[in-house]
């Protein structure tokens, strides 16, 4: 199982996910993150639609279901983490998606989200 840094806090919408982690090593976080993840969603796709699978076939025959890049923030300080904090609760509304942040399912300010957050102390 994945055992990398500590997720914070989460939001899911189609076709994007941030996160805010906690790790001495983030790139080596991400990277495990990535695998472990890719390999979870292969096998669930498999199981359930395996006709999907196709669509994460990339040029080379490799499925691929992460972006090769990302853009990590390093967080130094209270406000900088409530402002990333905000921004992320806020992409799902922003896209027309719900009214409110804590209305999206996929995200760690819906208070029935299946997704485990820890407690952040700022």
């Amino acid at each position: 199982p994945f055992t990398g840094g500590i997720i914070s806090l989460t939001d899911i919408i189609v076709g994007r996910f941030w996160l805010i982690v906690a790790s001495a090593d983030v790139a080596g976080f991400v990277r495990d993150f990535k695998k472990f993840t890719s390999k979870q969603l292969r096998s669930n796709i498999e199981q359930t639609e395996p006709l999907v699978l196709s669509l994460f076939l990339d040029n080379e025959g490799h499925y691929r279901f992460w972006m090769n890049t990302n853009a990590p923030k390093k967080i130094e300080n209270g406000p900088f983490l409530v402002q990333k904090m905000e921004y992320i609760h806020n992409n799902p509304v922003r896209k027309g998606y719900v009214a409110k942040p804590a209305h999206w399912l996929w995200s760690s300010a819906h208070p029935d989200s299946p997704l485990e957050v820890t407690k952040l102390e700022i």
